[in-house]
């Protein structure tokens, strides 16, 4: 598999899921599957679960949020990153201007 080798020949690499569904078992899915952090389209996932990820070491990063209200909602929450298209506007978000 793609992901093991990537391990073995760069482990310093992040192995991220990318998912745009939703999942029985998320941490599970993660740890079976090697992944170092999770991935998801934004709608997919409530704050509890998200917060349960990033609570058992699992940096969360929602995608693809570019409307200014997400984007304020999701840099309030204990996430690695977000991921958007306006990056200045997230910075401008973030900063509180």
């Amino acid at each position: 598999m793609a992901l093991e080798k990537i391990k073995r020949v760069a482990p310093e690499v992040e192995r991220a899921a990318l998912v745009h569904g939703t999942l029985l078992d998320t941490v599970d899915y993660i740890k079976r599957h090697g992944f170092d952090s999770f991935h998801y389209y934004f709608p997919m996932f409530t704050t509890e679960e998200i917060e349960e990820m990033e609570s058992k070491g699992i940096p969360v990063r929602p995608y693809t949020v570019n409307d200014p209200k997400w984007l304020a909602y999701f840099l309030s929450l204990p996430v690695a990153g977000v991921i958007t298209d306006d990056p200045e506007l997230a910075i401008r978000i973030r900063e509180g201007q």
